[in-house]
């Protein structure tokens, strides 16, 4: 859970996957893959390499059982490379393991893209196993290397070494270099590889360090990387001296009188707000009664507050007559999760068309209840408690974890590069909780989607 979270925060400003297939070329064996494979998927493709970066969906299963140990998963890791390697663009490079271990419920692989013996830079193919034995998502960036592509340099090292050190301008730096095969992975259209020099140019006095590619058959320079990191005033983290924008005069003026806001007058209606929710890293912990941060509690008619760190929250009212006080996990109730925690029954597939062969007589997905709770309270008085997920059951306590862990994660990019306005739209995220499916879970448009309990795994949500 904590995993998609982060990765959710890293792909706010990616586009949706129906743009993207729409203006990539889609692989001649992806219509193939589709038809020979039940459920729903989906794909992201890298438009350099032309192939799907990301396919993933209701989950691929290529042999039966869990996978208990890095060896199990490693075996069925490399089986989808074995299985697709057309589909992936595998077929002219060699790719050699460079991470195999285990986050949570999840084996993670990672394959680097080699070619003769040389690193293809950014060329690489990854694949994630479920510990249930389940292929969670799997794909590429793999650089196509034509026919003919030669891997013998025209100029040597030492020539490259002196184009390098020109380039940057510092003539008596330190040096490191090594052949490669230079592509851009992350170009808009389709990359070309070229054999080229990888040259590091670093110095202390003064400061550099730059990584200078030098095109191995006629010597001109690539590209380069200033190496040298700043942290601007705007919090992001950028290369060589040019810092980030600041806020606007107008941002910085709203978050000031924010701070500075008199308090209304009146009396207080105080408490905390809780919830029944698995904190761990364990899908399987026992649900524990904590408070809930930053979620908004309002009086009917009256005022609002944002609960602390601790889960309490004071809202001032002018009366001294009892009020109804309302909490709920609704859009724009939450500090860090605007989208809204939004859940079902756990029936149907989320995935299916009624339109499509086999999902006819498939049941809707029903929207379920959401947690909330409404007390009366005395503004002056005694302070109340809120309770969510009073139930403590499944499609409850899946939806109070899943916004803990969203906000937690929230709040720890937060702590990183601080309360920029540049990370509003990392909350404005929205989940979906206990889709008609199991063992899985995925983020696209800034969504987040968990799958109930089922096929041996415990709800996503709980991850």
């Amino acid at each position: 859970m904590r995993l998609l979270a982060i990765t959710a925060g890293s792909w706010i400003l990616a586009a949706t996957c129906a743009a993207q297939e729409s203006t990539v070329p889609a692989s001649a064996h992806w219509p193939t893959f589709r038809n020979s494979h039940d459920g729903e998927w989906r794909v992201r493709w890298n438009k350099a390499t032309q192939t799907p970066k990301a396919i993933f969906g209701t989950g691929l299963r290529l042999e039966p059982g869990a996978a208990e140990t890095l060896e199990d998963a490693r075996r069925r890791a490399g089986r989808v490379l074995d299985t697709f390697p057309e589909l992936l663009g595998l077929v002219e490079s060699q790719f050699v393991e460079s991470v195999g271990q285990q986050l949570l419920q999840t084996w993670i692989f990672v394959y680097q893209q080699r070619y003769d013996g040389l690193e293809v830079l950014g060329g690489r193919a990854d694949v994630r196993v479920h510990r249930n034995g389940a292929v969670s998502m799997f794909g590429s960036k793999a650089v196509t290397i034509p026919a003919g592509f030669t891997t013998t340099p025209r100029i040597d090292p030492d020539f490259a070494t002196l184009i390098a050190r020109r380039r940057v301008g510092v003539a008596n730096a330190e040096t490191k270099i090594r052949l490669i095969v230079h592509a851009d992975v992350h170009a808009p259209t389709p990359t070309e590889p070229r054999l080229a020099w990888e040259v590091i140019v670093s110095s202390r006095t003064p400061f550099v360090r730059e990584r200078v590619f030098v095109d191995a058959g006629n010597g001109s320079v690539i590209e380069s990387w200033n190496e040298v990191y700043t942290c601007a005033f705007g919090h992001t983290h950028v290369r060589g001296d040019d810092g980030a924008p600041r806020a606007s005069a107008t941002e910085r003026r709203t978050l000031a009188r924010a701070i500075r806001a008199p308090k209304r007058a009146g009396n207080l209606v105080t408490g905390t707000v809780l919830g029944f929710m698995n904190t761990s890293s364990d899908g399987t912990s026992a649900a524990t009664n904590q408070p809930i941060p930053d979620v908004l509690v309002s009086i009917d008619g009256g005022g609002s507050a944002f609960t602390d760190a601790n889960g309490n929250f004071a809202i001032s009212d002018p009366g001294t007559a009892p009020v109804t006080v309302r909490v709920n996990l609704d859009q724009l109730r939450t500090r860090h999760a605007r989208g809204g925690i939004n859940t079902f029954e756990g029936v149907g597939d989320p995935f299916c068309n009624p339109s499509t062969a086999g999902c006819v007589n498939n049941p809707p997905v029903v929207t379920a209840a959401m947690v909330a709770d409404v007390v009366q309270a005395t503004p002056g008085g005694a302070p109340v408690t809120l309770q969510l997920a009073q139930g403590q059951t499944e499609f409850e306590v899946s939806q109070v974890t899943s916004y803990w862990h969203i906000n937690d994660v929230n709040q720890w990019v937060r702590s990183i590069h601080g309360d920029t306005t540049q990370l509003n739209l990392l909350s404005n995220v929205a989940v979906f909780d206990n889709w008609g499916a199991s063992c899985n879970a995925f983020y696209s448009n800034n969504q987040t989607h968990f799958f109930s309990s089922g096929g041996g795994c415990t709800n996503s949500g709980f991850q």
